[in-house]
């Protein structure tokens, strides 16, 4: 007997997220996709990837326009979701693989350079700033740098992965966990910087946006390399 959609759901939303606009959007929605597309066969998380990078890099070009700002923002929140809905796919299916996991990081990455890029020539063309052009650019490898920090120095002293954490069944836990992850938005994750550019396009407050996130990722990136340093030589003393 094949799983009715609101037994779909709850099996996609079984999965506890570490970034703001995941826990409070992007799960919630993409979830519900997930939901919707699983009896259709023909879309294979892969294909959902691919339509989620499409998503993002449509939008973040459309950001330069400067005429199309909400079909943009559109485009790139659909990704953010979609983001979601291919992993839910495959874990539902049980047909991970390292293949999908890896154009998923690719296109991650790739989605991310684009947005800030196209940020940047927004301001560019709003003010003729290049050093809001170079800080917008900034933002992305400074977060893609946080990450590759944190994965390398994971490998290097051979520990494990994160398990998938599963959402809590008590309603009260449920709740403390949606309220607590709005701490997370001072870590400034992927998805929370798609969140805060589309944002400040819609208030029309791209270079104090800029600005402050720039700021953010520089301490964040700063914090990053000190938790690593610590760590690894706590490690080292260890061993």
């Amino acid at each position: 007997m094949k799983d009715s959609f609101a037994d779909r759901l709850r099996k996609m939303r079984s999965k506890r997220y570490d970034e703001w606009w995941f826990v409070v959007f992007g799960g919630p929605v993409g979830s519900i996709l997930a939901a919707l597309l699983a009896p259709f066969g023909f879309v294979t998380p892969n294909l959902v990837t691919l339509f989620s990078f499409l998503c993002k890099v449509v939008g973040a070009v459309l950001l330069i326009d400067q005429s199309h700002d909400m079909e943009a923002c559109l485009l790139l929140q659909l990704g953010v979701a979609l983001d979601i809905t291919d992993g839910g796919l495959a874990r539902y299916r049980q047909k991970t693989s390292l293949v999908g996991d890896i154009l998923d990081k690719v296109a991650d990455v790739l989605g991310l350079v684009a947005l800030c890029l196209c940020f940047g020539l927004r301001l560019f063309q709003q003010t003729e700033n290049h050093w809001l052009l170079l800080a917008s650019i900034f933002i992305s490898y400074a977060f893609l740098f946080r990450s590759y920090l944190y994965w390398v120095v994971r490998n290097k002293t051979d520990l494990a992965p994160p398990q998938p954490q599963p959402l809590p069944n008590d309603r009260r836990e449920r709740i403390k966990y949606y309220l607590w992850s709005f701490w997370w938005i001072l870590e400034a994750g992927e998805s929370d910087l798609h969140f805060w550019i589309c944002l400040s396009v819609l208030l029309k407050q791209e270079k104090l946006t800029v600005i402050v996130l720039s700021a953010v990722m520089l301490i964040n990136l700063l914090r990053m390399i000190m938790k690593r340093v610590l760590f690894v030589r706590a490690f080292e003393q260890e061993a």
